[in-house]
């Protein structure tokens, strides 16, 4: 859901620019972003973070076995929300 929530805001600043933005990956977006605005250093490295939970919290057979929730605890939760919230305006 944060990954979501990040993709989402950055494919509204590419429509805000008048530009389109294709793409699930944070990180792609975020660096085609990048070449046309400044982004504040440390945040390309973050979204790593949220483009590798992509397809196991999305998809609850990604795991061998359990489900998602089983793999993640509340250190990573608040990490992911941390990020996600630096795309919001404030």
């Amino acid at each position: 859901m944060w990954k979501r929530g990040a993709e989402k805001a950055l494919k509204a600043a590419f429509q805000k620019m008048g530009a389109e933005a294709w793409g699930h990956s944070v990180v792609g977006l975020l660096k085609e972003l990048s070449a046309r605005v400044k982004v504040p250093p440390g945040l390309l490295e973050a979204c790593q973070e949220l483009d590798k939970a992509y397809v196991p919290t999305r998809y609850p057979n990604a795991f061998p076995s359990g489900s998602p929730s089983q793999y993640y605890n509340k250190k990573e939760a608040g990490c992911a929300v941390i990020v996600t919230a630096s795309f919001t305006p404030q």
